[in-house]
């Protein structure tokens, strides 16, 4: 068993003994989040995308992709032959974690949107499902795999922004006297110094009243420190541990609280 499987299952039980429900909320802002959010229950939009992730897992093409780094999207270059199944097995955003992106989207309403990590285009489509009226951009380090998610936003009639690049490149191209997102979903590194970067940058660029959501956060120790460092930014309101995903909610006028909830 690797130390990070170790450090997986370890974080896992240490999240079961702290998580909390709904009687333990005492913000009524957050206690409506949960009810809304949370505990909702997945809907045809869910099923939809569902149905293009059993299309992928059943697609014979192979890629050759760029690998950059941690998770298959990281910063150091590489260029490998991946079958789509695997990438849509292994890397795509799984059933649970993406109805919570599509409720979330639902009940926040987003004027605009950033997403570091496209990958097959599962977690934009789960984001478009639950508010498409907002102008998602977003961002993908492989060529090949940003085509195939161009696909599938095209199969559902979705025309997000999307760029092809390494995060650390693209990002300083964006206009952003431009574009001032209120939802940034960061699920493109799974390295401490990266995410931190990416925080640092985009909350100096974001609306004044924004949602910040981080994926996997108990992924490595260093991921771990990473959202700990992040939650605890005195810029943050409010953070929300779900396991696997950490969400911070930016420029809410309310006391700094933090909690950690069951996700199911």
């Amino acid at each position: 068993m690797s130390s990070k499987l170790i450090f997986q299952i370890l974080a896992f039980i240490k999240y079961q003994k702290n998580a909390r429900n709904s009687y333990s909320i005492h913000s009524p802002y957050i206690f409506e989040f949960y009810n809304s959010v949370i505990k909702s229950k997945p809907d045809n939009n869910s099923r939809k995308v569902e149905s293009i992730r059993k299309k992928l897992e059943k697609d014979t093409r192979i890629l050759t992709i760029e690998d950059m780094g941690a998770g298959m999207r990281g910063n150091s270059k590489d260029h490998k032959l991946r079958p789509i199944p695997q990438i849509a097995k292994r890397s795509a955003r799984d059933f649970y974690t993406g109805k919570i992106l599509q409720k979330i989207c639902e009940w926040w309403k987003p004027k605009q949107s950033l997403e570091l990590g496209t990958n097959l285009g599962i977690s934009a489509l789960y984001q478009l499902m639950g508010y498409p009226s907002t102008q998602l951009v977003t961002i993908e380090g492989s060529e090949a795999i940003a085509k195939i998610a161009q696909e599938n936003f095209a199969s559902e009639g979705f025309a997000p922004i999307q760029i092809v690049g390494n995060f650390n490149t693209v990002l300083p191209q964006i206009k952003w006297s431009e574009f001032t997102p209120d939802l940034i979903f960061i699920d493109g590194n799974h390295r401490k110094a990266p995410t931190l970067e990416y925080f640092y940058y985009l909350i100096e660029r974001c609306a004044p009243v924004s949602l910040f959501i981080f994926d996997d956060i108990h992924w490595s120790a260093e991921m771990e420190s990473a959202w700990d460092i992040i939650r605890k930014d005195n810029r943050v309101n409010v953070s929300i541990d779900l396991l696997h995903f950490g969400i911070c909610f930016i420029g809410r006028e309310q006391a700094k609280e933090h909690f950690i909830l069951r996700n199911t």
